[in-house]
């Protein structure tokens, strides 16, 4: 569905493109496996920086290239996004939830009363 790099088309950049290892998209989405995995908190990304499994599901294979962000960066980017980009990952992720419905909801249709 492309979602992590929805999100990140969101929040501004502004690091040098040239020295980037790391593209936002990728930090995004491991942050979100991580949790979907029951991490609680981003300080397992440095022992997981390596495991085959994630980095299979970031499409990176195991043993090339550089390693997964590491925990420093995760915490990073989870305080980054200022509060007009906070609104636009909002506005996102209610496109989202709007398209996956044939014709877009009422009130009533999405459980609110």
């Amino acid at each position: 569905m492309g979602l992590c790099a929805r999100f990140a088309a969101c929040i501004a950049d502004p690091r040098d493109q040239f020295r980037v290892i790391h593209q936002l998209d990728d930090i995004l989405r491991a942050r979100v496996l991580v949790i979907g995995c029951s991490y609680k908190n981003a300080d397992d990304l440095d022992a997981l920086r390596d495991d085959p499994g994630f980095r299979l599901a970031l499409g990176k294979l195991p043993g090339s290239g550089a390693g997964l962000a590491s925990q420093m960066i995760m915490r990073h980017w989870e305080n980054a996004p200022t509060t007009r980009e906070l609104v636009r990952l909002m506005e996102a992720m209610i496109g989202i939830y709007g398209a996956s419905y044939p014709s877009p909801p009422r009130g009533d249709e999405a459980g609110y009363r």
